[in-house]
């Protein structure tokens, strides 16, 4: 009688998978002395080598897959170490390799979705993460991740369908909970955003991604103008919570707490309309604890150089593409005398597009690196900036990040997102001479600089005019093409006595990329034209949102353009004068409630520029009513808008600023 024998590569695995990790290395070393070419041994064995932080671990996987290159498993686990070592493209190529190889392999879908995720290319990570719900649509994790990428492209009546529908069978599942949370705050249920995500802090301890939500969601838009101090003081207490509960003792307490940083911005509580600075200020410190324990190394201040050589400055964002922040800030970067300045540009953003080629031929150094990680900031630290500016804080979770940190000896926001940094990493805040408000200097934790006029040099946009836009019936369409969260409820009343002294007029507003935030706004809109005693329903249209060169023919087909108050139009008051449209402005008393105001004075177009809610009324009116006021208007337009693009003062300026701060 024979007596059973236990397959050594089986039991090693047994061994692995139950945790007992040193026995299962154990048993794969004396499998690989008999076998030296044995590759399920190679490959597991590397895995553990990489997860104890031993070298060799990257090199038997790799050894593994050129053994058998035909078995899938092997390069789902070569995919993975190479995304641990932060090799996320060849990470890409091998999980690709794994899914074509088995298309049944669970474990492969979601590791190329999360890669793709990581990247920033949500729109790309949808397919991996769909047909891993497809493999096996009872593991509740496909769901998790399909919903997430879904949100993260924006298509979120998608997304709340797939995670619906998956809570409805796992309501108890945290991340379930949590990313439900994400779509419900993008969809501006903000209450009920807050309480998935304090159901998932509940039912899984010591997650703070979770908690951090809970704490800190905020609407895209309020029904009412009171609703935003309740608001704004339920986010202090939020945070007050934060400040006291982060636990960064312990590396898996950073670790959760990072990840929060890492989940989003507070990026809302800007649209408020308030001082933000006392509040910036305190979450910059909360986020800067946390990068620190993070990443120690790179918190310590670094020494200037000796000059003998250009100024070496950097322009880092995630932007560089077809994208507002481009149109306002490439020119810092490309218009610098490259006899004066060696100029490199680093592009985190996963899209590139002509602009983005356009911008890389352009400047010295062009730098594309899609994950932000320990061995980018190595990268960006080893560039050996002299100076380095962010266009956008506070738009991209990974910026409040590097804010945090100490990456070049003189650091600068650009203010692409008008709003003080708060971290005291960041020296100066450069800004418009025309645009600041005389108190400007308490709104920031940076030294100001105001650079020259608007502080861009803003290039002329080409006008397609074959591209046109059907205005119908209307006898006078004004358009207001803000993001629907620059629009207070303040405002809507202004809209509606607009439209009660101009018969017959027409009010155009841009769509959100939420259906749910888009009825709402339409919703508000149209009960403030009840108020007045007017008929909504042929009087307001939510246009669709649409490609750059629609968009200018929406402006072509309009007739006057109002401005946002608390913050108002930039990108969109330039291309409304490039299409000859004239724009109507109550300046706030923000710097980001001032852009329209700084244009048009540099325009000579003082007429458009009101001094309070009422002078706004009437002058909207009074163009509404007179056809030859607005002709006139639009001439004055034509003949002066030119004036505001390409404008070299404002580099004139930056060269001076960066010229003086090497030499401070």
């Amino acid at each position: 009688m024979r007596a059973n024998t236990v397959d050594p590569m089986k039991e090693a695995m047994r061994l692995h998978q139950a945790g007992r990790l040193a026995e299962a290395e154990g048993l794969y070393r004396r499998i690989l002395a008999s076998r030296p070419l044995f590759a399920p041994a190679l490959s597991y064995l590397g895995l553990l080598e990489l997860k104890s932080g031993r070298p060799g671990g990257l090199i038997k996987l790799q050894q593994a897959v050129q053994l058998a290159p035909e078995v899938a498993i092997f390069w789902l686990n070569y995919g993975l170490a190479l995304e641990e070592h932060g090799e996320a493209e060849p990470a890409e190529k091998a999980l690709r390799r794994a899914v074509s190889l088995d298309g049944k392999l669970f474990e492969a879908h979601m590791a190329l979705g999360t890669n793709l995720r990581r990247r920033g290319c949500g729109q790309a990570a949808i397919a991996p993460f769909r047909r891993a719900v497809a493999v096996a649509p009872d593991r509740p994790e496909g769901h998790v991740n399909l919903g997430g990428a879904l949100n993260d492209a924006k298509d979120f009546d998608a997304a709340a369908k797939v995670l619906e529908q998956a809570h409805r069978r796992w309501p108890s599942d945290p991340f379930l909970n949590f990313n439900l949370g994400m779509v419900r705050a993008n969809e501006n249920r903000t209450a009920a955003a807050r309480e998935r995500f304090a159901a998932a802090a509940r039912q899984r301890p010591g997650y703070v991604l979770a908690q951090w939500h809970a704490a800190l969601a905020l609407p895209v838009i309020y029904e009412r103008q009171a609703d935003i101090l309740e608001w704004r003081d339920r986010w202090a207490e939020g945070l007050t919570a934060l400040e006291a509960s982060i636990d960064l003792s312990t590396a898996d307490g950073i670790a959760a707490a990072f990840r929060a940083v890492q989940s989003g911005t507070n990026f809302h509580l800007h649209y408020q309309g308030g001082n933000d600075r006392a509040l910036q200020e305190r979450y910059a410190r909360l986020v800067g604890r946390i990068v620190a324990a993070r990443y120690p190394a790179f918190v310590a201040s670094i020494p200037k150089r000796q000059h003998a050589e250009r100024v070496r400055v950097g322009f880092m964002s995630h932007f560089f593409r077809q994208h507002s922040i481009t149109k306002t800030h490439a020119g810092w970067a490309t218009r610098l005398d490259r006899e004066r300045f060696d100029v490199h540009v680093i592009h985190t953003g996963a899209d590139r597009d002509a602009t983005t080629e356009a911008i890389a031929a352009a400047v010295d150094n062009f730098h594309h690196r899609s994950v932000v990680d320990e061995r980018f900031l190595s990268f960006v630290r080893g560039l050996a900036l002299d100076i380095l500016i962010y266009p956008d804080l506070g738009m991209e979770p990974a910026y409040q990040i590097l804010a945090a940190l100490r990456l070049a000896p003189v650091q600068c926001n650009g203010l692409g997102h008008p709003i003080t940094a708060g971290f005291p990493t960041i020296d100066v805040a450069l800004s418009s001479a025309r645009m600041e408000p005389p108190d400007a200097a308490a709104h920031y934790g940076e030294r100001l600089v105001r650079l020259a006029n608007t502080g861009f040099c803003y290039r002329r946009p080409h006008i397609d005019a074959s591209v046109r836009l059907e205005r119908g019936e209307d006898a006078v369409v004004y358009v207001c093409a803000q993001n629907l969260a620059k629009l207070l409820p303040e405002q809507d009343e202004l809209f509606a006595r607009i439209a009660a002294g101009v018969a017959g007029s027409a009010f155009w507003f841009v769509a959100d990329q939420s259906s749910v935030v888009t009825r709402q706004f339409s919703a508000r809109m149209a009960t403030a034209f009840r108020a007045a005693g007017l008929d909504p329903s042929n009087r307001i249209r939510m246009l669709p949102r649409m490609g750059q060169q629609a968009f200018y023919a929406m402006y072509r087909a309009a007739d006057v353009a109002l401005d946002g108050h608390a913050w108002s139009g930039c990108n969109t008051t330039y291309e409304a004068l490039a299409c000859g449209l004239p724009v109507l402005t109550w300046p706030g008393s923000m710097m980001r409630g001032r852009h329209t105001m700084a244009v048009l004075q540099m325009a000579g177009l003082h007429y458009s520029i009101a001094d309070n809610a009422d002078s706004f009324v009437e002058l909207a009116i009074r163009l509404g009513i007179n056809g030859d006021a607005r002709r006139d208007l639009r001439a004055q337009v034509d003949a002066h808008a030119g004036s505001v693009f390409d404008d070299l003062a404002p580099i004139q300026d930056l060269t001076q600023f960066l010229l003086d701060a090497v030499r401070r």
